[in-house]
């Protein structure tokens, strides 16, 4: 069974971009704000990560991320932070809520991917499905 990433993206081609990078190895569910992203945990608790960025029109810059650490439903779901943010910004979300990965704009989709793998599945896992893509 494939497992489920949910997105958290509210710019439409940068969401599209990363379902299109995931969908071939994930099962993905894509929102545009931090009150779907909401509702869309609470209806399923069976994702395996959260990519998101901190920075959503609905919410305050992090506000997100705080919910998801804090919460005792969702907080052991590995996250990923992917924005356009000053980085010393992203570092300091980083450490306070001990996300796994982040990743500034624009970014490169295969060290992504690696990241996506190595929190998903494992280093194993990951080592071996890019050792099958690439030959």
């Amino acid at each position: 069974m494939r497992k489920k990433i949910l997105v958290v993206e509210g710019n439409k081609a940068v969401r599209y971009l990363l379902c299109t990078i995931l969908n071939k190895y994930y099962d993905v569910v894509s929102v545009p704000d931090g009150i779907s992203a909401i509702y869309s945990l609470r209806q399923s608790n069976d994702f395996s990560l959260v990519v998101l960025d901190p920075d959503l029109q609905d919410m305050q810059d992090g506000e997100l991320v705080k919910y998801l650490r804090l919460s005792p439903l969702f907080n052991d779901i590995p996250m990923v932070m992917l924005s356009s943010m000053d980085e010393s910004l992203l570092m300091s979300m980083v450490k306070k809520y001990g996300v796994e990965q982040y990743f500034s704009k624009p970014f490169n989709p295969m060290k992504f991917l690696e990241s996506v793998d190595a929190l998903v599945m494992g280093r194993d896992h990951r080592e071996l499905s890019l050792a099958v893509n690439f030959k």
